[in-house]
């Protein structure tokens, strides 16, 4: 008789994390080359002289997001197995994830630089605002009183903020993924060497202003705001916020999203040839950003009125969320007019409408995954 193997003696929990040690190895220690190697493919070899550095630096883009969710959901669990045991608990950074926010900059600042790309810097502000600022300052504990020495109730309030956060990024990181796939098929089509799969739709290469994948991060602000415990997790702790807090979350948002358009949305997407707008071109491009996050979250808070448990629910978001998208279109059409160049009204309509759709669906489907991780939070 055999006896046991020593992977067979190693717990699951433990085995479990070699997955964030995986992913930062290959997502972001080797993400270069991982991305490189995902930009080949799509010439039907896995190797290639000269891929595109745009599309280099966009995969890898989103594989530090992907990354990030990882380890950030990993390092949710650790935190609630500590809250679980009995006794005190000993408090450090790394275990109630002080220190996520700005290890994420860091990362973002060596990936900007790296790739040739300082603009993307102006990612680290939704970092430090929704994985900083908003578990540790704006969230606070609803309970009047109790011992601010506690460790143990430190811990549950790390605890409970955080999975907020995580629920919002990882349904973030889902609908940002199949808005990148929504951008590619339209503007490149699906093809694998010299076999095309899907046509690209050319016309619409010429409606874009913004990629459609920055809407996913539109479900950050909302699930902040709106993801709610029912008391049923006896180690959650009640959370609120103060009302300058809950204002400050619907404006931050806003100010943040403004700089990100005023950075990463290109002259060229509205401007009719070379040229300098100087701050008027600014202020567009600003209101655009924050436009865009008003829109989302309006088109959230009036589809939660339905519930998105059932399938008519979803379709009612649905058709809520094309409406705000060809809403959006129609704004950035009348846009592009107003700086002297074409405006294709009706395609930008229909495939920014299409842009909000696959934002809403991804993120639902997110949702609707995690409940059973979940499942006392409600919005």
């Amino acid at each position: 008789m055999i006896g046991h193997s020593l992977w067979d003696r190693i717990p699951q929990k433990l085995r479990l994390g070699l997955v964030p040690i995986l992913t930062t190895a290959l997502l972001v220690q080797a993400g270069a080359q991982t991305s490189t190697l995902l930009s080949c493919l799509s010439r039907g070899t896995p190797f290639c002289d000269n891929p595109s550095k745009l599309s280099v630096a966009d995969i890898q883009g989103l594989l530090i997001l992907v990354n990030f969710v990882v380890v950030f959901w990993f390092a949710y669990r650790t935190l609630g197995e500590l809250v679980t045991k009995p006794g005190p608990i000993s408090l450090d950074v790394k275990v109630i994830g002080l220190g996520t926010a700005f290890l994420s900059s860091v990362e973002i600042y060596g990936y900007a630089l790296r790739n040739g790309v300082p603009e993307r810097l102006v990612f680290v502000l939704p970092i430090i605002f929704f994985v900083f600022i908003v578990p540790f300052v704006l969230l606070r504990d609803a309970r009047a009183g109790g011992n601010i020495d506690d460790s143990s109730e430190t811990a549950r309030q790390a605890y409970s903020a955080l999975r907020q956060v995580v629920v919002a990024f990882v349904t973030c990181a889902a609908a940002t993924v199949a808005g990148s796939v929504y951008f590619v098929l339209l503007n490149e089509g699906l093809h694998f060497g010299d076999a095309i799969l899907i046509q690209p739709l050319l016309v619409a290469q010429e409606a874009w202003v913004f990629n459609p994948a920055i809407l996913g991060k539109g479900w950050i602000p909302v699930l902040c705001l709106a993801l709610k415990s029912d008391g049923s997790n006896p180690n959650v702790v009640p959370l609120g916020m103060t009302v300058n807090g809950a204002r400050c979350l619907l404006v931050a948002p806003l100010l943040i999203n403004a700089a990100i358009g005023i950075v990463l949305i290109g002259d060229g997407n509205i401007l009719a040839g070379p040229g300098h707008a100087g701050w008027a071109l600014w202020l567009a491009k600003a209101c655009l950003g924050a436009g865009l996050t008003v829109v989302f979250m309006a088109a959230f808070f009036f589809s939660k009125r339905f519930s998105f448990d059932a399938s008519s629910g979803v379709a009612a978001g649905a058709a809520i969320f094309a409406a705000a998208g060809a809403l959006a279109g129609l704004a950035t059409a009348g846009l592009r007019s107003g700086f002297g160049r074409d405006a294709s009204w009706s395609t930008s309509a229909i495939i920014h409408a299409g842009g909000f759709v696959i934002a809403f669906l991804t993120g639902v489907a997110a949702l609707r995954l995690m409940r059973r991780t979940f499942p006392d939070l409600t919005f």
